[in-house]
This record gives structure tokens, sequence and C-alpha cells, in this order.
């Protein structure tokens, strides 16, 4: 039986509870905070400082991911959604102070990437090898569907009923819709065992040798590297475009570049990560994107060019998710995927945090984002450098365990 002939069902849960859960609110995070800087009398700073909790609850992404390895998906990703979803309720119905939103900023983070690329990447690449990158690429599809569709019906309900009840709107969304439908989709793994011949092997979730491996650091050095421009473009995107001269309608266009290559991004590399060099892949789509910072940095651009170098950027960062979950499953297998996966996402959301000080700092240092747009273009050739010197297979791979499962990309 074909991959996709027995595992579609798995791409579509995957995508669904991606589009209707936790990522899809980070994506339209930004369309309650101008009514609660206004109800709590909040600073955009102030406001700022409280998201960047969410980063602080982020970080315990290595526990999250080992108890993803030694319980399963499903119980991790029901109650971590459930409890992301109890917090969107706190906000609609309990919340009335800074204080308050705080701390559900914080839960937002921990529980977050226990329902986020962590949980259901792991199952996918459980069922996937040959096809395993292009699978993990049309999972995107779920997010970038809901995020076309959400954000202009949630800010008409916001307008009409207030802030609160947007919070509710997520909540029955993420727990009574989106849930429901991934836990029936989605199972952990093939009757007949993971797909990946190394995956069989039976390894401790508490295994900590990835921390002498030079590959997981090589991992975590790019995905730094990447994390720092990436959210220092997208948290300084509109100012950043129309400081090119171009209105604020075109500065709109630019995140929808930014969002239409993201998609690029994760479809077009996880296809290739399936047929060719998997090291060349990351290096291109890491590489050749760091030319969206130097147009930005060193022309003036006409407004469709604009777009087009925030696409270049949004094509890497949609790629950076293929090629962590790939090339992590790959060289460590799924026994410790939760635990070695999530220690790159604790190091990512530290490059998140940084890159959105950084930027902001920058240009009020220099009086212009060309410091942070050069800095940004030579962080992305850097973390292609990194990308690109990752062994992917494992050490103990055997050359006829692969050729067992067929044809592998040369790594």
């Amino acid at each position: 039986m074909g991959e996709w002939q027995r595992g579609w069902k798995i791409v579509l849960g995957a995508a669904i509870g991606s589009g209707l859960g936790i990522p899809l609110f980070y994506y339209v995070f930004s369309l309650f905070s101008n009514d609660m800087i206004k109800e709590f009398g909040m600073s955009r700073g102030e406001f700022s400082n409280v998201q960047a909790l969410i980063v602080v609850g982020a970080l315990v992404a290595p526990v999250i991911g080992r108890i993803l390895d030694r319980r399963g998906f499903a119980l991790v990703f029901s109650f971590c959604t459930l409890t992301v979803a109890v917090g969107h309720l706190a906000m609609a119905g309990l919340v009335s102070s800074i204080t308050h939103f705080a701390l559900i900023a914080f839960l937002y983070g921990a529980a977050g990437v226990g329902c986020g690329p962590l949980a259901y990447t792991r199952p996918v690449n459980a069922w996937f090898w040959e096809q395993r990158g292009l699978a993990l690429g049309i999972v995107a599809l779920g997010l970038a569907l809901t995020a076309a569709i959400t954000p202009p019906l949630l800010a008409m309900l916001i307008a009409e009923e207030g802030w609160r009840s947007g919070f509710v709107a997520l909540a029955i969304v993420s727990a009574v819709v989106g849930l429901p439908l991934t836990l029936w989709l989605v199972k952990e793994c093939p009757p007949e065992g993971p797909a990946g011949p190394q995956d069989a092997k039976p390894t401790s979730g508490a295994d900590k040798s990835h921390f002498g491996d030079m590959n997981f650091w090589l991992m975590c050095g790019a995905m730094l590297c990447m994390a720092i421009p990436g959210s220092g473009l997208i948290s300084q995107l509109s100012p950043m475009v129309q400081e090119e001269g171009l209105s604020p309608q075109i500065a709109a266009f630019g995140i929808t570049g930014y969002a239409l290559g993201q998609v690029l991004g994760r479809i077009v590399a996880g296809y290739f990560l399936d047929r060719t060099n998997p090291r060349v892949v990351g290096f291109v789509f890491t590489f050749f994107p760091a030319a969206g910072f130097l147009m930005l940095g060193l022309f003036d651009l006409s407004p469709w060019l604009a777009v087009f170098a925030v696409l270049l950027v949004g094509v890497q960062q949609g790629a950076e998710i293929d090629l962590f979950a790939w090339f992590t499953a790959r060289r460590f297998g799924l026994g410790r995927y939760g635990t070695v996966y999530g220690w790159i996402i604790a190091i990512g959301w530290i490059g998140n945090a940084a890159g959105i000080v950084a930027f902001g700092w920058m240009h009020d240092y220099a009086g212009s984002y060309v410091v942070a747009e050069l800095m940004g273009a030579g962080l992305l050739a850097l973390a292609a450098v990194m990308i690109a010197a990752v062994k992917t297979e494992p050490d103990d791979a055997t050359a006829s365990s692969h050729s067992s499962r067929g044809h592998l990309p040369a790594a």
C-alpha cells in the first residue's frame, strides 16, 4: 500500500490541528491588541513585554517534547489544546488586569508547544518515509487556508461583539471543532510500525546522546540564525516596508506576500527533500532568501519588488519547519524526536525574542532598518552553511536497512 493511500488522513488531521489551533492564534493575536491596550490602559511597550512571556513559556519545549516521546501524540496534543482553550475562555471571562494577561500569555507559550509543530509533525514522520518532506509541506495548507479566511471574520466579530467574544470563538474552534477532528484522523503510527527503518528501534526518550552530536548543535545554531531575522522582519514588517516609501496598503500586501512565501517554501522544499540531497535543499532554501534582506537594505524598491523581497524571506521561514522536522526525524529517529526537536524549538524561540528586540533597537540606533536588514542577510547565509553541514543519516544506519525502504537521497 502506498504511503499516501494509507497516510492521507494523518496529513489531513495534522493540517486541521495546525489550521484551527495555536498556530492560527499566533497569526491573529495582533487583532486583539488595540482593544486590549485601550481597556487595560497599557502602552504598546507594556503589551509587547507581556507578549514576550509567550516566549518564556515556550522554553519548556524540551520537557513537553520528552513527554511526547513517552506518552504519545494524542495525550499531549489533547491536554495542551484544551489548556490553550481554557486560556482563551479565561481571557474572555476573567482577565481584568495586566497581571492576569501576563499569566495567560505564559500559559499560551508553555501549552502551545504541545499542540504546535512539535506535536503534529511527529505522527506525520511516523507514517511517511519516501514522501515525508512533501507530507510535512502539505500540512501547511491547513494554516494557510484558515489564515486567509479567519482574520476578516474574526475582525468583524471583534468589531461587533468585542474582543472577549473573539477569544470565545477561538476556544470553540480549537477545542470543539479542531481537536475532535484531529484525534479522529491522526493515529500515532501505522499498524506495522514507523515508516523509517531506524525509527523501529526502541530508543529511550531520556537518551541525551544528542548533546554530544555535532549535528544537533549545527541544527540549533542554524535555527537561531534563522529565527532572529525571521521574527525581526515579521514584527517590524509594516513599518519596514513603509520605510521604503510605500503606502500602508502596500505594506498589507507585504504581509500577504510573506504568508504566500511561507506556503511555497514549505511545499516546494518538502517536495525536494524527498528527491535530492537534503543538505543542498537546506542550503538553497536558506541562502537565496537572504537576497530579500539585501534588496530591502541596499536598494530603493518599487512596491512590487518590495513585496517580492518579503516573499523571499517568507519562503525561507516556511521551509524552516520542513527542514528541521525532516532532519530531526531522519538523523535521530522518532524514539527521541520530541526531546530533540523540543530543544531546537526552544532555541528558535530565544532567537525570536532576540530578533524582535534587535530589529527595533537597531532602528532606533541607526535611524533606519538598513543595518538590521544587512544583519538578517548575513545570519541567513551563516545558517545556510550550518544546515548544509548537517549529516542527516544516523551513524549506525546500514545500507541494507535503507534499501529495504527504497532509494534515499544522498546526505
